[in-house]
C-alpha cells in the first residue's frame, strides 16, 4: 500500500462525506413528510410511499451496478452517484406536484445504490487489509451520525426556511462537498484490476462459483430484514406500549443510534484481530437474542436498556459482514459489493411486508420472535458457509 497515513485519513473523510450525503434525504424525507403532505395536499400514507420506490429502484440500480462496476473506475461511479443526489435534491426543491416529487426523489435511490458499494468497494482497494475494518466501522459510523446529527439540524432548517430550501441547503450542499472532495482527495485510477479487459458478467459468475460469497448476500439479507424492522418499530413499540410522545420517543432513537455507531466502531478496532466472521455471528446471536427479548418486555427502562445493548451487537454484526463480505472475492469486490447492497435492500422489504402482517394479525412479542429467529437463522448461515479468508475456515 503505497498511500501514506495523512492520505489515508483524507480518503476516509472523502468517503466518510459521501456516506452522510446519501444517507440524509431519506432523514430529511422521513423528518418532515407531514410537512410534505401538506405542501401538496395529501395524507403521509401516499407520501410516505415516495422512500419504498426510491429504494426498489436502488435494488435495481445495485445489481446493473454489479455489472458497470467491472467495467468503470469505482471513483467515476461514486461521482455519478453523488451527482445523481444532487440533481434529486434540485428535482423535489422545484417539484410542482406529488408525482414529479416522487420521480425526482427515485434519483436518490438510484445515486444511492451507487454510492454504497463504491465507498466499500473503494476501500479495499485504497486501505491495507489490517485498516480496512477500522474504515468500513467509520462508514457505518458516519451512516449513523447522519441520523444523530441529521434530524435536529433538518428540523431546525426546516423551521426557517421550509422542506423545500431545506433539500438545497442542507441535501444539495453536502453532496457538492462529497463531489468536491473526490475530485481533490481520491486518486483517479483504480489499484486493482484494469476493467476495460474484464467481461461484463465475468464477476457476476465468480461470485455465483463462491459458496462463502453467496451464502454472505443470503446471511445478509435476513440480518437486513430483522435489523430494519427493530429500528423501524422500535419508536412505534414505545410510543405503544409505554405512552411515550413521538418527541421523546425519537430522542430514544436517536440514542440508539449513538450505541449502534459505538458498536461498529469497537467492531472495526478489533475485527483484524478476532476476525470478520466470528464478530459477525456473535453480533448475530446477541441481536437475535435481544430482539427477541425488547418486544416482549413491559418495563420501559428494561426494553430501554435491552435496545442499546442490542444495538451494540447490531453494530459490531454490521461492520464484521460488511467487512467480510468484502474479502470474499478480491478482484471483483465492485461486483460482490453491489450484489451485497441490493441484498440489504431485498431484506429491507421483506422485513417491511412479514412485519406489517404480522402486526396486523399477532402482536409485539410475535414481531419480535420472528424477526429474532430471522437473525439467528442468519447467524446459522454465517457459521455453516462462510470462511474469512484472512483467517481460514474456522476463526
Amino acid at each position: 500500500m503505497q498511500n501514506t497515513s495523512r492520505g489515508q485519513k483524507t480518503i476516509l473523510f472523502t468517503l466518510f462525506i459521501s456516506t452522510f450525503a446519501v444517507y440524509s434525504p431519506g432523514i430529511l424525507t422521513g423528518t418532515l413528510l407531514i410537512d410534505i403532505a401538506d405542501t401538496f395536499s395529501s395524507h403521509i400514507g401516499p407520501v410516505s410511499t415516495m422512500r419504498t420506490y426510491s429504494s426498489g429502484i436502488g435494488v435495481l440500480a445495485a445489481i446493473l451496478m454489479g455489472v458497470f462496476s467491472v467495467r468503470y473506475k469505482h471513483r467515476t461511479l461514486l461521482l455519478s452517484g453523488l451527482t445523481l443526489v444532487s440533481i434529486s435534491a434540485i428535482g423535489c426543491y422545484l417539484a410542482p406536484s406529488l408525482a414529479t416529487m416522487f420521480l425526482a426523489y427515485m434519483l436518490t435511490g438510484l445515486g444511492s445504490s451507487i454510492v454504497t458499494p463504491m465507498t466499500n468497494s473503494l476501500i479495499g482497494e485504497l486501505f491495507p487489509v489490517e485498516r480496512r475494518s477500522m474504515a468500513i466501522g467509520m462508514l457505518i459510523a458516519s451512516a449513523s451520525l447522519a441520523y444523530v446529527v441529521g434530524a435536529p439540524f433538518i428540523g431546525y432548517i426546516n423551521s426557517v426556511v421550509g422542506w423545500r430550501l431545506t433539500f438545497v441547503v442542507y441535501i444539495l450542499l453536502l453532496n457538492v462537498i462529497g463531489i468536491a472532495s473526490i475530485l481533490i482527495a481520491l486518486p483517479k485510477h483504480d489499484l486493482i484490476i484494469e476493467r476495460g479487459d474484464q467481461r461484463f458478467f465475468e464477476g457476476f459468475r465468480r461470485v455465483m462459483k463462491n459458496r462463502s460469497a453467496l451464502a454472505c448476500l443470503i446471511g445478509v439479507m435476513f440480518a437486513a430484514a430483522s435489523w430494519s424492522t427493530f429500528v423501524y418499530y422500535s419508536v412505534s413499540y414505545f410510543r405503544s406500549s409505554f405512552q411515550l410522545s413521538t418527541s421523546v420517543s425519537a430522542m430514544l432513537l436517536s440514542v440508539i443510534a449513538v450505541f449502534f455507531t459505538a458498536g461498529s466502531l469497537y467492531s472495526g478496532k478489533i475485527a483484524h484481530r478476532y476476525g470478520r466472521r466470528r464478530l459477525t455471528i456473535i453480533g448475530l446471536v446477541g441481536a437475535g437474542i435481544l430482539i427477541i427479548l425488547f418486544f416482549n418486555l413491559q418495563v420501559f427502562w428494561a426494553a430501554f436498556i435491552v435496545s442499546l445493548v442490542c444495538c451494540i451487537f447490531g453494530g459490531i454484526r454490521y461492520s464484521a459482514s460488511n467487512n467480510l463480505v468484502l474479502e470474499q472475492v478480491p478482484e471483483y469486490r465492485g461486483t460482490l459489493m453491489s450484489l451485497n447492497t441490493a441484498a440489504i435492500g431485498l431484506g429491507i422489504s421483506l422485513g417491511a411486508v412479514i412485519g406489517g402482517y404480522v402486526l396486523l394479525w399477532y402482536n409485539w412479542g410475535i414481531l419480535g420472535l420472528v424477526f429474532g429467529l430471522f437473525t439467528l437463522f442468519s447467524a446459522g448461515v454465517y457459521t455453516l458457509f462462510t470462511v474469512d479468508p484472512h483467517v481460514g475456515v474456522t476463526d
